[in-house]
């Protein structure tokens, strides 16, 4: 499974980064037409419309490769606490195990302060 979470985040991260090229891309298109129809004093303007569009590209770029980096961090904390529940879980098997009489009467301490807790609620 987290595997799969994985994937689909550096999927997701990619097409991200793709969107973002392909768009500005197409933004320094757009640009370049309308300085092509608009008289030289507009330069100046394209100049400016392309270094923010390029900004914006490296910011979204920028937050492409901190969710990929976000990504593995998840990945490998869901690893670690996968590894950590089994050996939990195994080491209360070993000692259900070893200590059948005092693991019933341990669970049946928890049942009744339980009960007395959930039925202390009602009143």
């Amino acid at each position: 499974m987290e595997d799969n979470i994985e994937k689909q985040i550096e999927k997701q991260a990619a097409n991200l980064a793709n969107a973002s090229n392909n768009t500005r891309n197409e933004l320094h298109s757009v640009i370049d037409k309308v300085a092509d129809k608009v008289p030289a004093a507009t330069d100046r303007l394209s100049t400016g419309a392309h270094n923010s569009v390029d900004k914006v590209a490296d910011k979204v770029s920028s937050l492409s490769e901190r969710l990929s980096s976000k990504g593995e961090q998840l990945s490998a904390s869901y690893k670690r606490l996968a590894d950590s529940s089994h050996r939990m879980a195994e080491t209360g098997r070993g000692y259900v195990r070893k200590s059948p009489a005092i693991s019933v009467l341990v669970a049946m301490a928890a049942g009744y302060a339980v009960s007395k807790l959930i039925g202390s609620r009602k009143h």
